[in-house]
């Protein structure tokens, strides 16, 4: 979908005074441990976490409701090996945006979540 378009939709939403804001915890794993957060000492199997295909489902349901703000986060949602993938799903028809500790981010997975839609990044400097 054209940015700017998506963007349009957006504004829609909120004049509508529909839902606009999701908040998307992909993981509670993480790489870090840190001392404030209870996520790394409790962190779910791998195993129990959604898939691409149930965050592509979670988008087309959303997009029924409005363009939404998708905030992606975690734990460290850069632990995910599909994280592009994810972002893809809701970069289509969302705004989506990372929250991340900064430590797996490179130039190359950084223009790759760009690519797939990502609008806004956040890191973490606690």
């Amino acid at each position: 979908m054209n940015p700017l378009l998506r963007d349009a939709k957006f504004v829609k939403t909120i004049a509508l005074r529909r839902p606009f804001s999701v908040l998307l915890q992909v993981t509670n794993r993480c790489n870090m441990q840190c001392s404030f957060c209870d996520f790394w000492p409790n962190a779910a199997p791998k195993k129990e976490e959604l898939t691409v295909a149930d965050y592509e489902r979670i988008a087309a349901e959303l997009a029924k409701a409005g363009t939404c703000a998708v905030s992606i986060e975690g734990g460290e949602p850069f632990v995910r090996p599909d994280l592009v993938e994810i972002v893809r799903a809701f970069g289509k028809q969302h705004v989506p945006m990372l929250f991340t500790n900064g430590w797996y981010v490179t130039k190359e997975n950084a223009r790759a979540l760009w690519d797939a839609g990502l609008v806004h990044a956040d890191v973490s400097i606690d």
